[in-house]
């Protein structure tokens, strides 16, 4: 009960069919894109079983990676100051629901892709009790319960581990990884100056959520207060999602 990852395809290896172009995230099953699909919104999929040059691994069209495990990951932009409040998301269904009042200590690896130009590290996990898809308002808003606390993510050799403990509210089915916040309250650093790309775009790898006994004294509730902090949009009814 305490060793199984919730999280289902963790590390983007399985999929409905090998992917043949960019934007493809739903065919590494059942990730999807909780946005309007016909926005231009679109998180990609990488595997090295392509033909496609521009979503192999580990050389694709924004640069050079090997997977932190495997053959394959998942990839979005952060944030890109073409186009305002312009975000990526990443969302898949869990094993189970959670149980209220559990803690479950959450992990995944990211990566800066190379044609970036900035580097942020503005990025969260939310717990969602339903389904969103379909969504149209960028950022989502929400408030992330896990929050990235290790500063600005600028390598693009190595994996970043991004981790943090969440006590569950009980029900929660699905996880949505991203940048949650505004274009004015999302902090970036300039990595590459000459990049032609102007956004921050990062590889994902290796997702886990494993059920354990106790969370570390504080970190749940810290995470919490500062994301009540630095989020200024408030979480909608979900009902009407």
């Amino acid at each position: 009960c305490y060793s199984q990852n919730l999280v289902l395809n963790p590390d983007f290896e399985t999929y409905s069919q090998c992917p043949n172009n960019v934007d493809g995230l739903g065919y590494a099953v059942p990730w999807f894109n909780p946005a309007v699909p016909l926005n231009i919104s679109s998180p990609d999929y990488f595997n090295q079983c392509t033909s496609n040059p521009w979503i192999y691994v580990p050389d694709n069209w924004l640069g050079y990676q090997n997977a932190h495990s495997g053959v394959g990951y998942g990839g979005a932009i952060m944030i890109y100051y073409q186009y305002s409040n312009f975000r990526e998301y990443l969302e898949v269904p869990l094993v189970r629901a959670l149980d209220a009042d559990s803690c479950y200590h959450f992990e995944m690896y990211m990566n800066l892709a190379n044609v970036s130009k900035y580097a942020t590290g503005d990025v969260g996990v939310y717990f969602s009790d339903t389904l969103i898809d379909n969504f149209a308002t960028f950022p989502l808003p929400f408030v992330p319960q896990i929050i990235n606390n290790t500063g600005f993510i600028t390598d693009t050799l190595n994996w970043t581990l991004i981790s943090g403990d969440y006590t569950a509210t009980g029900g929660e089915s699905y996880i949505i990884i991203g940048n949650f916040k505004n274009d004015n309250n999302t902090t970036t650093v300039i990595v590459d100056s000459t990049a032609i790309w102007i956004n921050a775009y990062y590889y994902f790898d290796d997702v886990s959520l494993i059920r354990i006994p106790t969370c570390n004294t504080g970190i749940n509730e810290q995470n919490e207060n500062i994301a009540a902090n630095l989020f200024p949009n408030p979480v909608i009814d979900k009902l009407n999602v």
